[in-house]
């Protein structure tokens, strides 16, 4: 049988696909898989990723759906908290809309230090129906460049190991593990 064409896993969304993380589950080796398809028929998706720049009704109850889906002992945000936030001098809410819907979040935050300016992503979080899609991919491509159009050195972000998709897709974008420790200090209060 003559095949029409190859594609790899990261051809579909700019991200994994369902076959490709099988794949990979089932031959354990981090490689760039080639698919051979007759035909490949892929439904449209729109992500547009956005600064928030004023807190909305719709902005509060997505916030307040997609953070427990990353940490359960996240306090719930209100409309007030979200707007403290979006105001700080130094932070940035990137949301990613699927459709016109916002199906996930990060935050940016960027800070000088002696050493340059720096930039942190944290609390990076999809909608659990809608992973797997490369919305985490654009949120985290456009949060990095917006800290390089604003002269950021470095861009940092942490993951839990347990998180094996998302430290996946750091690492295909670029992000190298560092060899150092976290530490965190708590009831600072």
């Amino acid at each position: 049988m003559e095949w029409q064409r190859f594609i790899t896993h990261t051809d579909l969304y700019g991200g994994m696909t369902r076959m490709g993380a099988a794949l990979r589950r089932a031959s354990r080796t981090p490689a760039t898989y080639q698919l051979r398809v007759e035909s490949c028929k892929v439904a449209a998706m729109s992500v547009g990723i956005e600064v928030v720049r004023a807190i909305s009704d719709e902005v509060t109850r997505a916030i307040t759906r997609l953070l427990p889906q990353l940490s359960q002992s996240a306090k719930p945000f209100d409309e007030d908290a979200l707007r403290e936030l979006v105001a700080w001098k130094c932070n940035r809410l990137l949301v990613a809309r699927v459709d016109g819907e916002i199906m996930g979040a990060l935050m940016l935050v960027m800070f000088p230090i002696p050493t340059g300016m720096r930039a942190w992503i944290e609390d990076v979080v999809v909608d659990e129906a809608a992973r797997g899609r490369g919305i985490g991919a654009a949120l985290t491509q456009e949060a990095v460049r917006l800290a390089r159009a604003d002269g950021a050195r470095t861009v940092d972000l942490t993951s839990r190991p347990s998180r094996e998709a998302a430290n996946r897709l750091y690492e295909r974008l670029g992000f190298e593990l560092r060899d150092s420790k976290v530490y965190r200090l708590t009831n600072v209060l």
